[in-house]
């Protein structure tokens, strides 16, 4: 089939989709299909199949969140940050997107796993960064004496966001790095990272911190 003829075959298939309407099994994978390989990057249907995915993306998600305690704002944002997340890897040409386009609403629950995950340990580090000496413990639950933390929240302050998830769970929450038992939960397996990478951030918080310690 020439590629003309193809896009009208994607745009017939966007004009069957009522807003709204559920989509069929299959059919979010064929959008994304149309997307990565199925039309010109500069076409109608193209941008048509991109804003079909994204409406139903927006509405799994949203239905989704609302089993969470978010408030509404934060839900809104883990949406909007997963749904911006999504349209990253569809329209990167280098991205290795495969799974995608056989088990769309898998990877896009995944996705929204990790981020939501992320979003938890960032209220968390917000709360643990506002204690002090007679508060400690509703945070850290004994986990952590007040003095470890007060250092701990002076590291986090040199620290990007990716090594402050890492840092966080890793002494607050005391997790493994990784785990080949699902059922164990890891800082892996929260930030959707590899266990090499975790331990690669560790050890580059660990040899800044020994530096600076040096230093003084």
């Amino acid at each position: 089939m020439r590629p003309a003829e193809r896009e009208r075959e994607v745009l017939m298939l966007c004009s069957t989709i009522a807003p709204g309407q559920r989509y069929p099994p299959g059919l979010l994978e064929v959008l994304v299909w149309a997307v990565r390989h199925g039309c010109r990057r500069v076409s109608k249907a193209h941008d048509e199949a991109a804003a079909r995915i994204y409406v139903a993306a927006g509405m799994f998600l949203r239905a989704k969140v609302r089993k969470f305690a978010y408030s509404n704002v934060e839900a809104e944002r883990i949406v909007e940050e997963t749904l911006a997340s999504m349209m990253e890897h569809l329209l990167d040409e280098d991205s290795k997107i495969s799974f995608w386009e056989c088990q769309f609403l898998r990877c896009l629950s995944y996705r929204f796993e990790t981020i939501s995950a992320k979003s938890q340990v960032r209220r968390s580090i917000s709360d643990a960064s506002s204690l002090d000496a007679d508060n400690a413990s509703e945070v850290t639950d004994e986990s952590i004496s007040v003095e470890d933390l007060a250092m701990l929240r002076s590291i986090m302050a040199g620290l990007s966001e990716d090594e402050r998830l890492v840092l966080y769970l890793k002494c607050v929450e005391q997790l493994p790095e990784e785990s080949s038992d699902a059922s164990i939960d890891t800082i892996a397996r929260r930030l959707g990272r590899t266990g090499r990478t975790v331990r690669n951030i560790l050890t580059r918080i660990r040899e800044r911190h020994v530096e600076s310690e040096t230093k003084q």
